[in-house]
């Protein structure tokens, strides 16, 4: 509905404009921990927005990295969960977002396992927009034996 599109907007929005004031990491916390409490109004843009900021202002990168993909993670856990009770599918937008994070993070382990997972969670249609970065993320950081492992299938 209109109103619980506004709803789950707000708290995106709450996220993201409390981290930016002068109020710091805690009060953007708190806000995803108030969103993550309304499970209706907490689809995944709620959660990458949760790790994106924790990547961006966190004082260690690394550690700050690593929040953020379980905060993705915990995002796939939970529409993969829904998705099973429901009998639909995780959300695309949700397994190219966190893909994004992971490249952008450096964390190419990880990438590769969520893009194997993803080919295997979305529908047919959805998951040929994963060949792409896969294509992508082999030319450019693997070997010779990978890109011809993922060439073949």
């Amino acid at each position: 509905s209109a109103g619980a599109g506004r709803r789950r907007h707000r708290h995106v929005h709450d996220t993201s404009l409390s981290r930016r004031r002068a109020r710091g990491a805690a009060a953007g916390r708190a806000a995803f921990a108030l969103a993550r409490r309304q499970p209706a109004h907490s689809p995944w843009p709620v959660y990458a927005t949760a790790a994106q900021l924790e990547y961006m202002l966190g004082e260690e990168r690394a550690a700050a990295a690593e929040t953020g993909r379980r905060v993705y993670a915990l995002a796939l856990a939970k529409a993969e969960a829904s998705a099973q009770a429901k009998g639909g599918s995780v959300p695309a937008g949700l397994v190219l977002s966190y893909a994004s994070y992971l490249r952008a993070s450096a964390d190419l382990p990880n990438l590769r396992e969520l893009l194997e997972r993803g080919l295997l969670l979305l529908p047919a249609a959805e998951a040929a927009q994963l060949w792409p970065i896969y294509a992508q993320v082999e030319a450019q950081f693997g070997t010779a034996a990978s890109q011809a492992e993922l060439a073949k299938r």
